[in-house]
């Protein structure tokens, strides 16, 4: 548990990431989550809360957060599982994801990095409700996959963003491109263990 103190959290919403406008936001210090507070704030916010998942254990999460973590944030991959960056060069701004989801129909054309596989990502994933691995076998295979990364404690961020890429899909033609979103929780889990002094105290 005390590896959860040694790590870098990156908290990247572009230029717009000022101390005041994070508080306006409703950010706060993270607490220990559950499923059903998890489903609860997605109900308020009108977020589909159909599956919910999270790391397994503080390991995956810890190597998770390790790789550089931009919340709310967004991974794309082709029908191959392979990853498809949507920021183009020198941009670490998920403001590009919106117009990316608008494109998902051409993924195939895009260039793509085959040594990234959306199989090694899921494979620490389990379902916040039922404890269970993550699975492909509940929905049909996609013609494109994006992997939404949320965190209870962004507040109205998880509104302004993530409900707006939710929108977005919603709009393209199923019987033209079969999209996957898997929603994957970024919080602390209370199921890991640990207590509420094991969480680091985050200086926004």
């Amino acid at each position: 548990m005390k590896n959860l103190l040694i790590f870098c959290f990156v908290l990247l919403t572009c230029s717009a990431c000022q101390r005041v406008l994070l508080k306006a936001y409703g950010i706060e210090q993270p607490q220990l989550e559950s499923y059903h507070s998890l489903k609860s704030f997605l109900d308020d916010y009108a977020i589909e809360s159909e599956e919910i998942y999270v790391f397994k254990d503080t390991t995956t999460f810890n190597q998770f957060l390790k790789k550089g973590v931009s919340l709310p944030d967004a991974n794309f991959f082709n029908k191959n599982k392979y990853f498809v960056d949507y920021k183009t060069k020198n941009s670490s701004c998920n403001g590009e994801v919106g117009g990316f989801i608008e494109q998902l129909g051409n993924i195939d054309l895009l260039p793509n990095d085959s040594q990234i596989r959306l199989d090694g990502l899921v494979d620490g994933l389990v379902n916040a409700e039922t404890n269970k691995d993550f699975s492909y076998e509940k929905k049909a295979p996609a013609d494109a996959y994006i992997v939404i990364y949320w965190a209870k404690y962004l507040g109205k961020l998880n509104k302004t963003k993530i409900l707006d890429w939710e929108t977005k899909l919603r709009s393209i033609n199923p019987s033209e491109t079969k999209v996957r979103l898997i929603k994957v929780n970024v919080d602390f889990q209370d199921f890991w263990g640990i207590d509420e002094k094991d969480i680091p105290v985050f200086d926004y």
